[in-house]
């Protein structure tokens, strides 16, 4: 992939060219790639063509069954749950904690089941989608910098010529 690092700070506009990040088609859509460091995130829009974006919303098989899995998880484990801490815990408490107790619990666990399928669902996915998924990436950011990787160098190309007054350096491609 070839890295591109940019003085774009949060806030700053960068220009795309109106091509798919992917396949190189006339862009139509945005697809937002997201990276996080502690508390703080980036996140920007890239284009992408029709196709390419009707196959990144496209779920797999695999993937309905991990979204129906994790509702039925949901919808049979937190009622459950929230009963039984509610029974188990101590009746010198007042009913309102032990309700209070009941649903923080249920809602911890919930959380819990949610992200742990959060986690799954990319893996879930078809090969072309991850593909898509993957065509841009920000690599690294900082309060005035921005590193992005393209895995098209056409694309790549035409980005550093829109952005070639913002350019910092271009480090070598790498392999990801």
């Amino acid at each position: 992939m070839k890295e591109i690092v940019l003085r774009a700070g949060p806030g700053t506009a960068v220009q795309f060219p109106g091509r798919c990040v992917h396949c190189d088609k006339p862009a139509s859509a945005m697809m937002p790639i997201q990276t996080a460091r502690g508390y703080l995130a980036r996140r920007i829009g890239v284009p992408l063509c029709a196709g390419c974006d009707l196959e990144r919303r496209r779920l797999s098989a695999a993937e309905e069954r991990q979204q129906k899995l994790r509702l039925l998880l949901l919808a049979l484990l937190l009622p459950v749950l929230f009963a039984l801490v509610l029974l188990v815990t101590p009746a010198a408490y007042s009913f309102l904690l032990r309700l209070l107790i009941a649903a923080v619990s249920a809602v911890a666990v919930g959380g819990i089941i949610w992200l742990v399928f959060q986690v799954r669902l990319p893996a879930a996915a078809l090969p072309e989608k991850q593909a898509i998924r993957t065509a841009a990436r920000i690599r690294h950011f900082s309060r005035g910098r921005t590193t992005f990787a393209f895995a098209n160098p056409s694309f790549s190309a035409r980005f550093l010529e829109l952005n070639h007054d913002r350019v910092v350096e271009t480090p070598s491609s790498t392999a990801s």
